[in-house]
């Protein structure tokens, strides 16, 4: 599956997320909230690193764990 077919498809359940920008081992990453399952505000969902390679983006690392983004200081929801 390409990554295109993974974000319309299952990925689709991301829609409407929002993300904050954060450093992780010095490079680019952002803590990414998703809709809550019941409608009312945004619940973390991954630490998403972006690791560049020759000026481009070579790879996005998913981290898919609640606990983190106390450790990287952003809050554990939004509104």
């Amino acid at each position: 599956m390409t990554s295109r077919g993974w974000y319309r498809g299952h990925g689709a359940g991301c829609e409407g997320s929002k993300m904050i920008p954060v450093s992780a081992n010095g490079m680019p990453a952002y803590a990414q909230y998703k809709p809550s399952d019941s409608g009312t505000g945004l619940v973390p969902w991954s630490i998403q690193v972006i690791e560049v390679r020759d000026g481009a983006i070579s790879h996005i690392h998913h981290f898919c764990d609640a606990r983190l983004f106390e450790r990287f200081g952003v809050p554990t929801a939004l509104d």
